[in-house]
């Protein structure tokens, strides 16, 4: 049987340049796929420039220290039998 593809809508800002110094929401409290799994989020590349956090309200930010490339990604496991893994990666530039 062919298993479907996992999809969420994510607040992450688009693909691009953020300052250094400040916070940006990746993910609502209750961002969850399709199929119902959690988004989880992690830093790719660039751990030393951007870090990944909790806001008090659940939400999910990246705050951005220093400048240079900083990747995420959101990801979610499969779904045994019925939903592939779903993972999509955001590349920034902390200027």
């Amino acid at each position: 049987l062919a298993r479907a593809k996992q999809t969420a809508t994510l607040s992450a800002p688009a693909p691009g340049k953020l300052l250094r110094g400040s916070a940006y929401r990746l993910a609502l409290p209750s961002t969850r796929t399709n199929a119902g799994t959690t988004v989880a989020w992690s830093v790719v590349k660039g751990a030393q420039k951007c870090r990944v956090a909790n806001a008090s309200d659940g939400s999910v930010l990246l705050r951005t220290y220093r400048k240079g490339v900083c990747t995420v990604r959101a990801f979610a496991p499969p779904v045994t039998g019925q939903y592939l893994k779903f993972q999509k990666p955001f590349r920034y530039r902390v200027r």
